[in-house]
């Protein structure tokens, strides 16, 4: 694996393949990443098509002169079906021994029966289970997604990594076009974030490895009376401000790509660099 590669193709082969390699040249040393983050399909229901010569990107399929990047919809089929059954473990098999993500797929299926959803979710498992080997005890992921599936996602990641690895449910805040007629303009999109290390067993066994988190700060604005002289509380003490700024909370309000920005690619689903370099 070579820094500042491109891998393309399933993430699922590339992942199997490090994994291996990993445990062939550093026995005991599983992991590889510090961070991960995955921007995957979000079984949206949609067709997202790359238009020609313009750079630009549409979800709309009445466009003539555009060509599919990909589609987003997911059905019930035998290799959805075949992938489930491995994961519950209704199909013995080496790999899928013990998976787990087997709870919370079986209890989706219960939940959800032989649907859509379900094939994705269970597509997303299998590919999670991977990831959860691939970080280190310091490391975090986030996971990308947005309302159509979050909360089923937010399920297999608390199986996967553990409910008390939980972090974050990010919220990322943007404005756009258009208007909702029966309602609220849907302008969010969810972000998962997970620890690798439980933090109640670390303060118990006094260890000191947990997962690495470098607070973020932005500046007061200049006409906070706060940032310019503090605040006194009722017995008399005085907070002045952190001298970098007010720490960043859990929504985020970072714009989207404008139209004519330089960073834009024309791929549907681009998100912009600054939404990266917060993570």
């Amino acid at each position: 694996m070579k820094t500042e590669t491109v891998c393309f193709g399933d993430c699922i082969e590339h992942l199997k393949r490090w994994i291996r390699w990993n445990k062939d040249i550093f026995e005991g040393t599983p992991a590889l990443a510090d961070l991960i983050y995955l921007d995957p399909p979000w079984n949206s229901g949609k067709n997202y098509n790359l238009l020609f010569g313009s750079g630009q990107a549409s979800d709309d399929d009445s466009q003539t002169a555009q060509e599919t990047a990909f589609k987003d919809m997911w059905q019930w089929s035998p290799q959805a079906d075949t992938r489930v059954k491995l994961i519950t473990g209704a199909i013995s098999h080496d790999e899928y021994c013990n998976h787990p993500a087997f709870k919370s797929i079986l209890a989706l299926k219960t939940l959800l029966g032989d649907s859509g959803m379900l094939a994705y979710c269970a597509y997303m498992a299998e590919r999670l289970a991977l990831l959860h080997a691939m970080l280190k005890e310091t490391g975090s992921i986030y996971l990308h997604c947005d309302p159509h599936a979050s909360h089923y996602l937010k399920m297999v990641m608390d199986n996967i990594f553990g409910a008390k690895c939980y972090r974050n449910e990010i919220v990322w805040h943007y404005t756009s076009g258009g208007q909702a007629k029966r309602w609220f303009p849907r302008k969010h999109d969810i972000i998962l974030c997970y620890g690798k290390s439980r933090q109640d067993l670390l303060i118990q066994r006094n260890i000191r490895r947990k997962t690495k988190f470098n607070p973020v700060r932005m500046p007061y604005k200049e006409t906070s009376g706060y940032a310019k002289s503090g605040i006194v509380s009722k017995s008399g003490k005085k907070y002045m401000p952190h001298p970098e700024g007010k720490q960043v909370d859990d929504v985020w309000d970072i714009p989207i790509i404008n139209p004519l920005s330089k960073e834009r690619t024309g791929y549907p689903t681009q998100k912009p660099l600054a939404l990266l370099k917060r993570i």
